[in-house]
């Protein structure tokens, strides 16, 4: 019974030792795997903190782009803002322009018509010189003719004094001849 006991002693023992050896297997694979398993875990702690700071460098390039891309908006505001004050203004100056342009559209024929006025005038004018200077010389002629007349007449009128005069005394002596006729005939 030794003999078994001990047999089944050492095939316990036998037992026993491939269980240790699968256990010791088992451990290594377990210390080997654990192994891998903190090399991965701190792969993957370090990927995690990799991560984490590439999520924070995004978030603080997120927060710049945002706060970039607001800027932006705000500039593309003002200048789509100052834009349309700009093409309502160019607007304002092409209407004005128009009116200015038809005004001196305007302006122009007016002074065409002036002119062509102006010419007709000018050409009145002349006709009236050339009539003025034509009167001119009439009436100078007509002084003249005037002044000559006039000394005719001047000198009719002393020879018509004269005549009278001669006819008085003729009226006087025929008077005084038929008067003295007429004391004779009596």
């Amino acid at each position: 019974m030794n003999e078994k006991i001990l047999q089944e002693f050492t095939v316990r023992i036998a037992k026993s030792k491939t269980q240790l050896r699968d256990v010791n297997q088992q451990c290594d694979k377990l210390r080997t795997e654990a192994a891998q398993l903190e090399k991965e875990l701190e792969h993957l702690t370090n990927e995690k903190r990799l991560a984490e700071r590439r999520e924070e460098d995004l978030k603080v390039s997120f927060i710049n782009k945002k706060v970039s891309n607001e800027e932006e908006n705000e500039k593309n505001q003002y200048r789509k803002e100052n834009l349309t004050m700009l093409r309502m203004k160019k607007k304002q100056l092409e209407r004005e322009r128009d009116g200015v342009a038809k005004e001196n559209e305007r302006a122009v024929m007016e002074l065409q018509q002036l002119s062509r006025e102006r010419e007709k005038l000018e050409g009145q004018a002349k006709a009236l010189s050339g009539k003025l200077e034509l009167s001119a010389s009439e009436r100078s002629q007509a002084e003249e003719e005037l002044q000559r007349n006039q000394e005719i007449v001047a000198e009719r009128s002393k020879h018509l004094q004269k005549l009278k005069m001669e006819m008085e005394n003729m009226k006087l002596l025929v008077s005084s001849t038929f008067q003295d006729e007429l004391q004779i005939s009596r």
